[in-house]
């Protein structure tokens, strides 16, 4: 990991890819090995092979904060909502004063036809301590769109 993690800094995403590819073949389904190569993916915009990546490896990882964390934005980008709702869900339980969370859960629950429910998550992110100032306004913004709605 270490390795992978001094390539990246480099920028150097065929490297750190090889490296993990290496590691993953000698410990299928490590967790810190899934995460960083699903990172890698993710920050060259490969999020369909990221998401793969994830869901192969759900089983062995499904408490891990570090891989929920990854699946989470994924799942509603595959038009998954119902299960980003239950991964944001599994995530706040975790906890509840991430802002990015909570949005994401609303956005999914929107997305559902949850209008209610996704008020509430929005309204809840905009209590979470040091939100965001991106992350507050667009709370703000959906929340009296859907306030509209009614």
């Amino acid at each position: 990991v270490v390795l992978a993690r001094i390539y990246l800094q480099r920028g150097d995403f065929s490297a750190v890819e090889t490296v993990l590819a290496s590691g993953l073949e000698a410990r299928p389904g490590y967790g810190p090995f899934v995460v960083l190569m699903a990172r890698v993916l993710m920050e060259q915009k490969r999020n369909r092979d990221a998401l793969v990546l994830l869901k192969k490896h759900e089983n062995k990882l499904k408490t891990d904060i570090g891989f929920l964390s990854l699946l989470a934005p994924l799942l509603p980008r595959e038009g998954s909502h119902t299960e980003a709702v239950s991964v944001f869900g599994a995530l706040l339980r975790y906890d509840e004063n991430n802002a990015q969370w909570w949005i994401g859960q609303a956005i999914s629950l929107e997305a559902l036809g949850k209008q209610q429910e996704a008020l509430q998550a929005y309204l809840r992110a905009r209590r979470v301590p040091q939100i965001d100032a991106r992350l507050m306004t667009y709370a703000n913004d959906r929340i009296a769109q859907l306030r509209e709605m009614r």
